[in-house]
């Protein structure tokens, strides 16, 4: 497994989704798991930095997506697969 972190601009429609204003700043975690020495799946997490500040009473953050599809050119490269999979 490998990891990236930077903090840079979340993209306007993940922003959006998580219900913050179009230019919000904030983590992005980038994460390649390698299964049998092979890349096998890529993950994005966005953390924008008044979730990371923000706190409710009772309020525990959590979600969960799992999204099977082909990958992008762009993914299928990163993943090292052969051309035509």
């Amino acid at each position: 497994m490998s990891r990236q972190v930077s903090r840079r601009r979340i993209p306007e429609e993940v922003a959006l989704m998580l219900g913050r204003p179009p230019a919000t700043e904030g983590t992005v975690i980038g994460l390649c798991w390698a299964a049998n020495g092979i890349r096998a799946a890529t993950t994005t997490t966005y953390l924008p930095d008044q979730m990371a500040t923000e706190t409710e009473p009772g309020l525990v953050p959590a979600a969960a997506h799992i999204e099977v599809q082909a990958p992008s050119p762009g993914i299928a490269s990163q993943l090292e697969l052969p051309s035509g999979h």
